[in-house]
């Protein structure tokens, strides 16, 4: 059931040059972190694998943001933090 719904919103942004994205959106009032489509264009919508994208909106910069682009953590790093933490949480 909720496969089908999620390929219909990807099907949906890819019909409309989309991509869907985790994104959080930080200002000095709130913290909003979900799923939108994003234009397959833009820095997040070309983001592959593991990679993790920060956009840094400023006065200075206007509407191009400075952007920090790098390798997340992938599959292998992330089991040996898990597995620090267990230990960690063991002693």
């Amino acid at each position: 059931e909720l496969d089908a719904e999620f390929s219909k919103k990807v099907s949906e942004a890819d019909s409309n040059g989309q991509a869907l994205r985790y994104v959080a959106s930080i200002d000095e009032k709130s913290c909003v972190v979900g799923l939108k489509a994003v234009d397959k264009e833009s820095p997040l919508g070309r983001l592959a694998g593991t990679d993790n994208l920060v956009e840094f909106y400023t006065e200075i910069y206007g509407e191009k943001p400075v952007v920090v682009q790098g390798a997340g953590a992938g599959d292998t790093v992330t089991a040996v933090g898990i597995v620090a933490d267990m230990v960690r949480v063991s002693q």
